[in-house]
């Protein structure tokens, strides 16, 4: 059957065939650099993403944590009513939307001479800031 071809088909073909394999042989190359190089890009995204969502969180922290601590000094250091710490726990709730809720637990209530716990609450609850109260007397919240 190729005796029969003349010599200028046995040059194109050979010379077609070889061209379709160095063709095929530099796209493999090029799709897998291309591919390394669009994996590691999608690693470098995914880390920055990642790193940029933990500073996120942890400045949402750190803001957060001087609350407690504030409150703390203000407790130790302060005269105080019942109206006064209610008055400021829902301040903390309603100025700080990071915060979901507060509450200060007393384990022998500071106001009127009662011996039982007192822990006074305020927490957002379908977009709304409610209260309770949870009193040892009780021994729940009412």
């Amino acid at each position: 059957m190729w005796k029969n071809r003349g010599i200028a088909f046995k040059l194109i073909l050979s010379t077609t065939v070889s061209s379709g394999l160095i063709f095929l042989l530099v796209f493999a190359l090029h799709y897998f650099s291309s591919l390394k190089i669009v994996v590691k890009d999608i690693q470098t995204n995914a880390q920055n993403l990642a790193l940029s969502k933990a500073n996120m969180i942890e400045t949402i922290l750190s803001s957060t944590q001087k609350i407690p601590e504030s409150l703390a000094c203000f407790l130790e250091n302060a005269s105080y009513d019942k109206e006064e710490i209610l008055s400021l726990l829902r301040e903390i709730v309603e100025r700080n939307p990071e915060i979901c809720g507060s509450t200060i637990a007393f384990e022998a209530s500071p106001f009127a001479g009662k011996a039982s716990a007192f822990a006074p609450s305020f927490y957002k609850a379908n977009g709304k800031i409610s209260f309770s109260e949870w009193s040892g007397e009780s021994g729940g919240y009412f």
